[in-house]
């Protein structure tokens, strides 16, 4: 019997000491660290990658077929507008324009036979001294060969501005960036089939880079915005540029099948130049769509989210008061708050690990 007693007040004082722990760990009171809000500056950004492009560069193609017969230009070269940059083999055109030229003097012979006898025709006819018939089969010819002396004509015109596009000019004053093809190699018709860019020519007194942006983040850009541009090959320069375009009309790369997002492409013109920059460098860019001065704000680990509402924890009397509040510019490490706290206030804004199990009216003390 009093092993039975003994039994129960043992287990009473385990049951009575678990019950006391619990309250005790219960009253812990968790460290927080805080923060008073100051007012200060924020930048709203959006990063972009993209590649530096010439604001002018062409693709330089044949309208002709043919042997390449001459380059005329050597890579790095400067060129200006209309100069010779390379010949495709002109002799077959030369042909076909001194062969229209001979057709249509035998034309022009022919035609004036026929109009002097169409004139006559015309003359007799009036008079009745002519079948209907006659006059008829004298008008057909005379017609006949006026328009075939008119259709010769716009090919001899073809022919020769085929013979002139075998000399390939320069449409910009520019430098060659790259040759793509050699003396002897076959230029095909267009420029839309990889291999048939013959060179390529850019202005480079003006650079900008083309990039993509996610559709998330495309609504804030507007033409204008200031940009921070790094490029990988000038490592610790930066430049400055501003945003040229921004496309309404997503990217023919993006495929949102697949992705899920759509891409739109932005292009930032560079205010500032350097001899190192050439197209085809990689660019980052730091695109600036909004500052504010003088205003609150707090870092991103303070921020709660209970539905569609933001919060903070503020420190008060000791406890933990959770405070609904509005933000406004998103910066990099910090978020503006537009109304919710005050200056007085003491933000609770870490550790990460105490917030996110963090509950109203629970005790808190500063971590020292």
């Amino acid at each position: 019997m009093k092993k039975k007693i003994l039994i129960g007040v043992m287990i009473a004082i385990i049951i009575s000491l678990f019950i006391l722990l619990n309250f005790i760990q219960g009253e812990k009171i968790k460290e927080v660290e805080i923060e008073i809000p100051n007012k200060g500056e924020i930048t709203e950004i959006v990063k972009m990658e993209g590649k530096i492009k010439a604001y002018k560069q062409v693709e330089v193609g044949s309208d002709v077929m043919g042997r390449i017969e001459k380059i005329m230009v050597k890579e790095r070269q400067k060129v200006k507008k209309g100069d010779i940059l390379c010949i495709i083999s002109p002799e077959t055109y030369r042909a076909r324009v001194l062969e229209m030229e001979a057709r249509i003097k035998a034309d022009l012979s022919k035609y004036e036979v026929l109009k002097n006898e169409y004139e006559r025709a015309k003359e007799l006819f009036t008079k009745d001294l002519i079948s209907k018939s006659e006059f008829e089969r004298i008008e057909s010819d005379y017609f006949s060969m006026r328009s075939l002396l008119k259709s010769d004509s716009f090919v001899l015109k073809e022919a020769k501005e085929n013979l002139e596009k075998c000399y390939i000019k320069s449409v910009i004053d520019g430098e060659v960036l790259s040759i793509n093809k050699e003396e002897g190699e076959m230029a095909v018709v267009g420029i839309n089939v990889p291999g048939n860019v013959i060179m390529v020519i850019a202005d480079r007194s003006k650079l900008i880079v083309n990039g993509e942006v996610n559709e998330n983040e495309i609504s804030k850009i507007k033409k204008g915005d200031t940009a921070i541009v790094k490029v990988s090959a000038c490592e610790g320069k930066e430049f400055k540029g501003v945003v040229e375009n921004v496309s309404g009309v997503p990217s023919s790369s993006s495929n949102v099948e697949m992705q899920g997002t759509a891409f739109f492409p932005v292009k930032v013109l560079l205010l500032e130049n350097d001899s190192l920059l050439l197209p085809g460098m990689n660019a980052s860019c730091e695109i600036i769509t909004k500052k504010k001065r003088d205003v609150f704000t707090l870092p991103y680990s303070a921020i709660g989210k209970e539905k569609d509402k933001h919060f903070v924890f503020v420190k008060r009397k000791g406890k933990a008061e959770k405070r609904f509040i509005s933000i406004g510019i998103q910066g990099e490490e910090k978020v503006e708050i537009v109304e919710g706290i005050s200056e007085n206030d003491t933000i609770i804004v870490g550790p990460q690990k105490v917030l996110n199990s963090l509950k109203e009216g629970e005790k808190v003390k500063v971590k020292k």
